[in-house]
């Protein structure tokens, strides 16, 4: 099967997406007057739909590949939509941006009181989507809030570390350090959070086993996930004095010239020549990234995930492809990735 297929299998998914994102915003829609409310756009073109919103489509297929049905389907994508929409709103605060997480009608400089808005409609309206698993039998209404509490508990561990990074940090820790300490919380439990209350409804199920290996799978694809961002992300890291993956790779195993670069853009200088300078460290940081990747879709595929590790790759390197960031991929195969897998094939 060629990877454009693969992303494509992934539309099957698009209109219980669809309705999921509907439902949670019905809740949240509910908490503001209607003279405020804007107008949601609608994405109509599938491949297009499938690229921007692949995690979310992953998440489904992989509840789905439990045997959840589409009332449990649509409801647990709510709860991922509301929970994205917190941690985006949280996140336009913390950096000064202004992704959208409510259709406001409000005037467009009004970015700040816009995600705070947004922020507190929707997390008042978690508890009301995560609610709406007792009209299907999903939880028992009991459950309700020890699955609110296990969500906001896990927010907090990850925004611990946007609470470090907002202080400001000095040293550059080591690489391992950066993926333990905080990766581990930013990109690994960022994307767990959308195992919380799946694995809550299924703790006393023969398939809770299955839930788990398939929750450890998609910790470390959002794991993969954060290291690459950390590429993507050095210039903003670096101004804002925060923990970077690839500045850590630079800094503790680059060659001169990358760190003189890095030393420059620490300095104030900022550039944004350093994917041509610091190639080697980038393909270092890719690389691996990749091979987390590889072993979150091995466990997914041993969970019963209905695709196999080598086409969830070929998907995901079209998927770099798609996002203008074919460079990424090709870097990490010049330190070696995929080297092995090529030998065991020759």
């Amino acid at each position: 099967m060629q990877p454009l297929a693969q992303l494509w299998q992934l539309h099957q998914g698009i209109e219980i997406h669809r309705e999921a994102v509907a439902m949670a915003r019905a809740e949240v829609d509910a908490l503001i007057p209607d003279r405020w409310r804007g107008e949601h756009p609608r994405e109509l073109n599938p491949v297009r739909y499938t690229g921007r919103h692949f995690f979310s489509l992953l998440l489904i297929s992989s509840y789905r590949a439990l045997g959840m049905d589409d009332d449990q389907l649509r409801w647990l994508g709510a709860i991922n939509h509301t929970v994205r929409s917190i941690v985006t709103a949280a996140d336009n605060l913390l950096d000064g941006e202004d992704k959208p997480v409510l259709a406001l009608a409000f005037p467009p400089g009004a970015a700040r009181f816009r995600s705070c808005l947004g922020l507190l409609a929707w997390s008042a309206a978690l508890e009301r989507v995560v609610a709406r698993g007792v009209e299907h039998g999903s939880l028992q209404p009991e459950q309700v809030p020890v699955a609110v509490e296990r969500l906001l508990a896990l927010l907090i561990e990850v925004g611990a570390v946007e609470a470090e990074e907002e202080a400001g940090v000095s040293d550059i820790i080591p690489p391992d350090e950066v993926v333990t300490r905080i990766h581990e919380h930013k990109g690994g439990n960022l994307l767990g959070l959308a195992w919380v209350v799946p694995l809550l409804v299924l703790e006393d199920d023969l398939r809770a086993q299955r839930a788990r290996t398939m929750a450890d799978g998609i910790h470390a694809i959002g794991l993969a996930l954060q290291h690459v961002d950390d590429v993507t992300d050095l210039e903003i890291d670096v101004t804002a004095r925060g923990h970077n993956l690839l500045q850590s790779v630079i800094a503790h195993h680059g060659s001169e010239d990358e760190r003189t670069h890095l030393e420059a853009m620490r300095s104030g200088l900022l550039s944004d020549t350093y994917r041509s300078v610091c190639q080697a460290s980038i393909g270092r940081v890719v690389a691996r990234a990749l091979d987390t990747a590889q072993r979150g879709f091995s466990l997914l595929e041993r969970a019963g995930y209905p695709l196999s590790q080598a086409k969830a790759m070929a998907l995901l390197e079209l998927l770099f492809e798609v996002r203008g960031e074919a460079s990424l991929w090709r870097a990490a195969v010049d330190q070696g990735f995929g080297a092995e897998l090529t030998a065991q094939h020759l």
